[in-house]
């Protein structure tokens, strides 16, 4: 099933909050819970054009952990604001309730059935920051890049998904459609330009899912996956082993079992950005969290495959923010044909004169 929307779990202070190693700007930053508007939003700014990422590998494995133990109603959730300050927030799962939403103004019945990662990078913070009044008290809370959510569903109602023979059906021909494309043989051109690296794993991140109906652009990235693998181990331009892996929160267990098909092992968010690294081909095509921004954080792989960056853009779910291009700047960009209404682009890093890649970790 796919989430009608999301909640935010209710964060209240935990008492024994370490900042002590936290530069914020911010006046005891231990015990102050709300800050002004602009004082905020520079606090973000400061943060972007310092280079201080936003996430991190050791944040992410650390919060992926709490979510492996604790999806349970009742248990508790820790997240960390950008001031240092520690957040816990506690699961409702199963909590039913009535409400409505904006596409449904009639009030039904509602349920908390899973919990997720919220990835807000700086752009969306400085967004959600700026519908506060210049006079109000801006909750330190909501300068947390990374907190949890409650996925909302509408109670007792059944999604449409394929079978494991439907969907399986519609994914060879999507994939029979792809590799008679130009797009498919331009692709394997550009691959045969990859120099200097031996890959190690493939990433689809946020890909879709191949057994709901009606996502051809779903079927397009996996296909284009399948080939990138084939070809590598053809031309031998892998590592001794290479690992495959997808993480998308809606894969149904169809997905996983055509995914396994083809050697690719489905992981948990947010498992597959760790995983990430200088010998990764990474492919993530409109979606709807900030991959550029979390990719531009912690590594440099060797490819990425994802929307052209642009000079300025406006999209608020996966932005060019200028951390975004100041990383494409090391890359050497191979067009794609058009897909929709934006292109997609491959970047190859350049490894002529370049420095080796230091996350901050912190």
């Amino acid at each position: 099933m796919t989430a009608v929307r999301s909640e935010f779990l209710n964060w209240e202070p935990r008492p024994d909050t370490d900042s002590s190693n936290t530069s914020t700007g911010l006046v005891n930053p231990r015990e102050q819970l709300t800050t002004k508007k602009a004082q905020a939003i520079e606090l973000v700014k400061q943060r972007l054009e310092s280079g201080q990422p936003f996430f991190t590998k050791e944040a992410l494995q650390e919060l992926g952990e709490q979510l492996k133990s604790q999806r349970t109603k009742g248990a508790k959730v820790t997240v960390r604001s950008l001031t240092g300050m520690i957040f816990e927030g506690v699961v409702d799962l199963g909590h039913r309730f009535p409400s409505t939403t904006l596409a449904d103004p009639i009030e039904r019945e509602y349920i908390n059935l899973d919990i997720a990662i919220d990835y807000s990078h700086a752009g969306r913070l400085i967004a959600d920051l700026a519908t506060y009044g210049d006079d109000n008290d801006i909750p330190v809370s909501d300068l947390t890049p990374l907190r949890v959510t409650h996925e909302v569903y509408l109670f007792g109602k059944e999604e449409e998904i394929w079978d494991r023979k439907l969907a399986g059906h519609a994914f060879v021909k999507a994939r029979q459609a792809w590799e008679k494309s130009q797009n498919c043989k331009k692709f394997e051109a550009i691959l045969s330009k990859v120099t200097g690296h031996k890959i190690n794993n493939i990433l689809g991140l946020a890909c879709g899912s191949l057994s709901r109906p009606g996502r051809p652009q779903s079927a397009f990235q996996h296909a284009l996956l399948i080939t990138a693998k084939n070809w590598l181990r053809k031309k031998g331009l892998t590592d001794k082993t290479l690992s495959c892996y997808m993480q998308d929160p809606e894969y149904t267990s169809v997905d996983r079992e055509i995914l396994d098909g083809f050697g690719f092992q489905t992981v948990d968010d947010p498992e597959g950005f760790l995983k990430v690294d200088e010998q990764s081909i990474v492919l993530s095509i409109a979606p709807n969290v900030p991959v550029k921004h979390i990719i531009a954080d912690i590594a440099r792989p060797a490819i990425v495959i994802w929307f052209q960056v642009k000079e300025t853009d406006t999209a608020m779910l996966d932005p060019d923010s200028s951390r975004v291009r100041k990383m494409m700047e090391g890359y050497i960009e191979e067009e794609l044909e058009s897909d929709g209404d934006r292109d997609v682009s491959v970047y190859i890093r350049n490894t002529e004169n370049e420095s080796p890649f230091k996350g901050i970790t912190r």
